[in-house]
């Protein structure tokens, strides 16, 4: 049963206040956790992607990345943390 009501004079009302009020705080948390997936879900690409170009510097850097993505050749090189 969602609401417990007693139809007793005054107590009706505060009543629905205590039952009411954990399952607006329960929906307010459902919505959290939706967008908080959501914005995961949409980011999870980018995150691959990022992963992916630092493994494939590593492989050509010999484990090292290089500091400018732009040059795989460069001296100028700093380790890779992965």
């Amino acid at each position: 049963m969602l609401f417990g009501l007693h139809w007793v004079g005054e107590n009706f009302t505060v009543e629905i206040v205590i039952v009411a009020r954990p399952l607006q705080m329960q929906l307010q948390n459902y919505s959290k956790a939706l967008a908080n997936l959501d914005y995961q879900i949409r980011h999870y690409a980018t995150a691959l992607a990022n992963l992916d170009d630092t493994i494939r510097h590593c492989l050509y850097t010999n484990g090292k990345v290089p500091s400018s993505p732009n040059n795989l050749n460069s001296s100028n090189v700093v380790p890779a943390w992965l």
